[in-house]
């Protein structure tokens, strides 16, 4: 959500000892993990047409309040 949509962008530059946020997705979609960025938020900066990582999907604030209503465990921030 918001500009963490921008973490879905592949290839980019992580400096030393940060972490890399694509080789994170995609092991977790290598787990069948699914990920979804906001298309609202994406659609906000610009980046709706661009490449997303391999198995990074867009999804809508429908997908979402779904997955809280079904989640036995919900993390906000």
């Amino acid at each position: 959500m918001a500009d963490a949509v921008l973490c879905a962008l592949p290839q980019q530059q992580t400096p030393d000892g940060y972490y890399n946020l694509e080789c994170m997705f995609k092991g977790l979609v290598q787990k069948g993990v699914p990920i979804k960025a906001c298309r609202s938020c994406a659609d906000a900066r610009g980046v709706r047409e661009l490449k997303l990582v391999a198995g990074v999907k867009l999804g809508t604030m429908s997908q979402l309040a779904k997955c809280v209503v079904q989640a036995d465990k919900v993390l906000t921030f």
